[in-house]
């Protein structure tokens, strides 16, 4: 037995168990309290990340299933009015027959077109009255095609569009502002590379790129070298000499010629070029005559109907479109093409793109009336848009079964033999139309019907993966957490054995703590 009184070996090792014994109990507490195998993200920190996910997906298909009810509930609705609706066409073709025989009288003709006109009435209640929260389902939905814009006359590359809100009319469009490269030019002429390797990076609109300079470089090889790669950084070079411009037309290097100049090859805001040097030291851009800088091309401005129009850039070139303080061209946009790269200098200077103050001419908008189509429904039946199904439920205001207008239900009149007979075929008509109609919402019943019934399944599935993931095995926890108390007894036991084994160390002390005493009761004293 060691007879050391620092440190106790055992104690600590068996309290070292002790503890491990103590987390593992309290781990299978924990489980078994809440049924759940992951507990916290410690526990399974993948699983846990796979669980979060499915129960999003579980939560979507059992929403998904009450979208699907409600949907049927709303398609059920729409077949009752229809179903009443075809009742009552059907007694108008049974009076219809009736009046068309010879035996009736002009007096009984006329007690049947009495009948007929309170069915006719019936069925225009059943279809303004067929409604499901509030949305009305038999009478259609509008729709409003795009008006026509007719550019005839109007300078070339230009194209327009109007929405429902544009009326018919004819508008001017006019230019107030030229678009824009984005252009940046040095500070001084650019010279043959003197000691390189030297590094220039351009970002333009449409890429990156860093090329680099070696001693010897002419300026014409740098121009050369920049512009081999226009078609990834969107942007060009040129030595300026006395009859280079910008955009606006004024002069690039009115002090002399020589300079390095960089721009864009598309205009608008979204054309950018940024210049930026390494390796010239001294930071002097001794070569470039070009500082690190950056500058934004500008968007064409202009009016429509004389008011100013919302201007914006992109790949078809610049539009113009015009709000509400447009009048009737509220909604339209007018579509200015971007010239070709190469041309666009030359369309500026040439006259043959719209400069400043520019008046385009006249655009002609035809707008036509909305018209009445079958009501479309969106059913989500699942947790994504790929079970995202379209409903369509026909309109019974227009056709046959419409009251109102020729060829209608609503123009039906038997108080003649021929009106009795063309009664006829018009409810003929109008029992076909409903036929399909009922049938189109029947097919979609049934196919909400199959939607909820694989939402179900989905659901089910889900859950069950879900399950295997999350919940605890009850009983391999209750293994654990037998076999973790018996090992935190077990620990408590030895630990407390481990200290009476550390303590037997006093005994060695005391004989010679007894022994100390008796020498000093026979010691001397000294005076």
């Amino acid at each position: 037995m060691s007879g050391q009184l620092g440190l106790n070996s055992l104690t600590a090792g068996t309290l070292g168990r002790l503890q491990r014994s103590d987390s593992a109990l309290s781990e299978s507490i924990r489980k078994l309290s809440s049924g759940l195998r992951i507990t916290q993200a410690a526990d399974d920190a993948a699983g846990l990340s796979m669980a979060v996910r499915l129960r999003a997906q579980v939560r979507g298909w059992q929403m998904g299933q009450r979208n699907a009810q409600d949907m049927i509930s709303l398609l059920q609705t729409a077949d009752g009015a229809m179903g009443d609706v075809t009742a009552q066409v059907q007694r108008i073709r049974e009076l219809a027959v009736q009046a068309a025989n010879g035996t009736q009288s002009t007096a009984d003709r006329q007690a049947i077109q009495q009948e007929i006109a309170s069915l006719q009435g019936a069925v225009q209640a059943t279809v303004d009255g067929a409604e499901f929260n509030g949305i009305k389902l038999l009478g259609g939905q509008l729709a409003t095609p795009a008006p026509t814009v007719d550019v005839t006359g109007i300078l070339g590359g230009v194209s327009g569009n109007g929405t429902s809100s544009t009326a018919s009319g004819t508008y001017q469009i006019k230019v107030t502002q030229a678009p824009r490269r984005a252009a940046v030019v040095g500070d001084q002429p650019v010279t043959t590379i003197a000691s390189g390797p030297v590094q220039m990076t351009i970002s333009g609109a449409i890429g990156s790129k860093t090329l680099t300079f070696n001693t010897g470089d002419s300026p014409a090889t740098m121009v050369a070298t920049i512009n081999a790669q226009s078609a990834t950084t969107g942007v060009q070079a040129l030595i300026t000499d006395a009859t280079t411009t910008y955009d606006d037309g004024t002069q690039v290097d009115p002090f002399g010629d020589g300079y390095l100049y960089l721009r864009t090859v598309q205009a608008g805001s979204g054309a950018t070029v940024t210049v930026s040097t390494t390796g010239d030291a001294g930071n002097d851009h001794t070569g470039f005559g070009l500082a690190p800088v950056s500058n934004t091309g500008q968007d064409l401005q202009g009016e429509i109907n004389g008011v100013p129009a919302t201007a914006a850039s992109g790949g078809a070139g610049f539009t113009l479109t015009a709000g509400p303080a447009a009048g009737g061209a509220n909604g339209l946009t007018v579509t200015l093409q971007n010239p070709p790269a190469g041309a666009f200098q030359a369309a500026l200077q040439g006259g043959t793109y719209p400069a400043p103050g520019v008046t385009l001419g006249n655009i002609t908008v035809t707008a036509f009336a909305p018209t009445v189509v079958d009501l479309q429904l969106q059913a989500m039946t699942g947790p994504s848009a790929a079970h995202l199904r379209t409903i369509d439920i026909a309109a019974l205001t227009v056709g046959a079964v419409s009251i109102g207008g020729a060829g209608t239900l609503g123009s039906i009149d038997v108080t003649t033999e021929a009106g009795a007979a063309a009664a006829i075929a018009l409810a003929d008509a109008a029992l076909v139309q409903l036929a399909a109609a009922r049938g189109k919402v029947g097919a979609s019943t049934r196919g909400m019907e199959s939607a909820l019934t694989r939402a179900s399944d989905a659901e089910l599935n889900h859950i069950a993966a879900v399950s295997r993931i999350e919940d605890a095995d009850i009983a391999s926890e209750l293994s654990s957490l037998v076999r973790a108390h018996v090992l935190q007894q077990a620990g408590l036991a030895v630990l407390a054995q481990a200290n009476v084994l550390a303590s037997s160390v006093l005994d060695l002390l005391r004989p010679a703590a007894a022994l100390g005493q008796a020498q000093s009761l026979y010691q001397p004293s000294q005076v």
